[in-house]
C-alpha cells in the first residue's frame, strides 16, 4: 500500500475560524517529494475540507525493466535483477549449443552471447553439435550437393555415377557414389574410362610389376609367377609391355632396384623366379611415387598405364612422401596403380581410388592373385 503525504497549512477565515489548507503537491513516501527517474511528483487536489481527492500527474515507481530507464526510481538505470523476473521467458535459445547462454541487459534491451560453436540462423558444420539451436543436430547439411571420389571425368561414364553429400556421424561422406572398379570381363565399362573390356588382347598397355623382396615374402612371390604365367599364356598380347622393379634395401642404399625394363613377360618372369630375398626398409610410397613420375622407367606413349605393388609390410617412406602426394604424381600421369597387401589396404587405399585402381589381399594361394590380374589387365577376356 502506498501512502501519500501532503502538507497542512493553516489559514484564517474570519474571526477565530482556521480551516485546513491543501498542499500544492503529492508524492508517495518513498520518493521524499523529488522527481527520480521515470517518478514524477504531483499536483494535490482537495475538497473545500482540506482532504485530498487525487494526486494529478503522479508518476510512481514500478519494478524495473530493461529499457534504458530507471522504472524503479532508485536512480540506477537497467539494475535489473533477473531476466527471470522480468521477461517470463528467456529470450535467447535454450537448446543445443545455445543452451547455457544467458540474457544480459545491454544497450536498453536484452542481449544474447552465443558461444563459438553456435551457427545461427543456418547450420553449416558437419560435427556432431546442434549448432543452430534447433533442436536437431546436423540436419539438412549438403542438400542438393553431389559428390563423386573417383577420378575427374570418370563419373559420366556408366556405371559410374555421383553420389550425394551428406553428414553421417559427425563426418561428411558421399553416399550413394559409384567409382571405377578393376576391368573384368563382363561386357561393363567398370573402370568407366568410356571403353568395355578395355583390357583384352590387342590393347596396348604397359604394366609395372613393383614387389618387396624381404624373406617374408618369399611364397608371396612363388604365387604372383604363378598367377602371372596363367595370366601372359591365356591370350598372348604383343602389345602388353612388362617391367619388374623390386624393392628393400639398407643404409645408404640402394633401396629399389630396376630388375626388367618395359619389354616381354618372359624376362619378368624368369628375373622373379632367380631373386635373391632380404631384408631392410621397404619404400612402397617412394617406389610407387618414382614409378608414376618415369624416374625408373618410360612409359609408352598413349599405353594404358598400371602398376601392380605387392608387399607384406605397412607402406613405408625414406623420402618424407605420404598417401596423398603419391596419389596425386599417379593420377595426374594417368597410372592405374593396384596394390595387393596382407593387413595393410588402407595404406593405399587413396592411391588406388585416386588413380582408378584398387587394393587387394595378398596371399600365397595363386588361384585368387589369377583371377584379381585377369580381372586387371583383362587377360583372360576373349
Amino acid at each position: 500500500m502506498r501512502v501519500f503525504y501532503y502538507a497542512l497549512f493553516l489559514s484564517s477565515c474570519g474571526t477565530d475560524t482556521l480551516k485546513p489548507a491543501c498542499s500544492a503537491w503529492c508524492w508517495p513516501g518513498n520518493m521524499s517529494g523529488r522527481d527520480v527517474g521515470e517518478c514524477k511528483t504531483g499536483v494535490s487536489i482537495c475538497d473545500e475540507a482540506g482532504n485530498l481527492i487525487r494526486c494529478d500527474g503522479l508518476v510512481t515507481p514500478v519494478d524495473e525493466i530493461c529499457d534504458g530507464k530507471d522504472n524503479d526510481c532508485d536512480e540506477a538505470i537497467d539494475d535489473v535483477g533477473s531476466w527471470r523476473a522480468t521477461s517470463g521467458s528467456s529470450p535467447c535459445l535454450t537448446m543445443g549449443e545455445c543452451r547455457y547462454t544467458q540474457p544480459v541487459c545491454q544497450d536498453s534491451k536484452w542481449q544474447c552471447h552465443y558461444p563459438s560453436t553456435a551457427e545461427l540462423p543456418v547450420e553449416t558444420r558437419c560435427d556432431g553439435l546442434d549448432n543452430d539451436c534447433d533442436g536437431k543436430i546436423d540436419e539438412d547439411l549438403f542438400l542438393g550437393q553431389f559428390c563423386y571420389n573417383g577420378p575427374i571425368g570418370t563419373e559420366y561414364n556408366a556405371p559410374c555415377h555421383p553420389g550425394a553429400l551428406a553428414c553421417v556421424d559427425a563426418v561428411p561422406v558421399c553416399l550413394n557414389e559409384i567409382t571405377p572398379r578393376p576391368e573384368v570381363c563382363d561386357s561393363l565399362d567398370n573402370d568407366c574410362d568410356g571403353f568395355t573390356d578395355d583390357g583384352s588382347a590387342g590393347a596396348t598397355q604397359d604394366i609395372v610389376i613393383a614387389i618387396d623382396i624381404s624373406g617374408s615374402m618369399d611364397l608371396y612371390i612363388v604365387a604372383v609367377v604363378s598367377a602371372l604365367d596363367e595370366v601372359v599364356d591365356a591370350i598372348p598380347n604383343p602389345a602388353r609391355k612388362w617391367a619388374l622393379i623390386t624393392f628393400s634395401g639398407n643404409y645408404p642404399g640402394p633401396y629399389w632396384r630396376v630388375e626388367a625394363p618395359l619389354g616381354d613377360a618372359s624376362v619378368v618372369r624368369d628375373r622373379l623366379r632367380s631373386l635373391v630375398l632380404w631384408g631392410g626398409v621397404e619404400p612402397s610410397y617412394d617406389v610407387i611415387a618414382h614409378v608414376c613420375a618415369e624416374t625408373l622407367i618410360t612409359w609408352t606413349v598413349a599405353a594404358d598405364r598400371m602398376l601392380l605393388v605387392f608387399g607384406d609390410e605397412m607402406a613405408q617412406t625414406i623420402e618424407f612422401t605420404n598417401q596423398y602426394i603419391v596419389a596425386d604424381i599417379c593420377a595426374g600421369a594417368s597410372v592405374k596403380t593396384y596394390v595387393w597387401t596382407t593387413y595393410w589396404q588402407a595404406d593405399y587405399a587413396l592411391i588406388a581410388n585416386q588413380t582408378g585402381g584398387a587394393t587387394f589381399v595378398l596371399t600365397p594361394d595363386w588361384q585368387p592373385l589369377t583371377d584379381d590380374m585377369a580381372g586387371i589387365i583383362g587377360g583372360l577376356c576373349e
